[in-house]
């Protein structure tokens, strides 16, 4: 994706996070109210693979 449109949807979620109408989902759905996006969505991407990583090899269904 060009950087550009990269830029354009980072900023159009951020503000969609920021309304009304977001929050109201967030409580209707019981969603946690977190956004992350660019080297952050990242960082918490290869800490959720780490975690799901740990966990399968602590139950035994992890492939090597």
């Amino acid at each position: 994706m060009p950087d550009y449109a990269v830029k354009y949807w980072q900023e159009t979620l951020k503000k969609m996070t920021e309304t009304e109408q977001w929050k109201n989902a967030l409580k209707t759905n019981g969603w946690d109210n977190i956004y992350a996006d660019g080297d952050e969505f990242v960082k918490f991407l290869e800490q959720e693979n780490e975690s799901s990583k740990a966990l399968l090899d602590e139950i035994g269904m992890l492939k090597k």
